[in-house]
């Protein structure tokens, strides 16, 4: 199987990286369809079905190979690759990708505490804290 060593979007002709020009709208519309709330599945899964090439005739896109391209600030030109992707777009998209993430959040100062002064009767060890699902909480023994 064949590796792609240059980036989707772009071609290399007369030794120069040129834009490709079907593939560069394919990385117009990921990007476009990034920040109008589509996920980085349904996009995979809209190209996949779709049958958009990705690489000699590959037509299986997932959700990896989208995040890469949206995070890569190299679709916003540099001394190599030509512009596809206005900073404005691709700026855009980084908020999106932000908002959408799933960072931990800082815990409370109450959380802290009893955090610091709680211990398990059996073992002496410290409490964790154990996230279910976002809509409860527990707190164990963390051995």
């Amino acid at each position: 199987m064949a590796i792609r060593t240059i980036l989707y979007g772009y071609q290399v002709k007369n030794g120069k990286t040129v834009i490709h020009n079907e593939e560069s709208e394919v990385v117009k519309r990921v990007f476009s369809l990034y920040v109008e709330g589509k996920t980085l599945n349904s996009i995979a899964s809209m190209l996949t079905e779709e049958k958009v090439a990705y690489f000699q005739d590959e037509v299986k896109w997932n959700k990896n190979t989208i995040n890469r391209m949206i995070e890569n600030e190299k679709y916003m030109g540099n001394e190599v690759y030509p512009m596809i992707i206005s900073t404005s777009l691709f700026n855009q998209t980084k908020a999106v990708k932000e908002k959408k993430s799933c960072k931990q959040e800082t815990h409370t100062p109450e959380v802290e505490l009893f955090r610091e002064i709680s211990v398990c009767g059996k073992c002496g060890s410290r409490f964790k804290r154990v996230n279910t699902w976002g809509t409860r909480e527990k707190w164990m023994c963390s051995k």
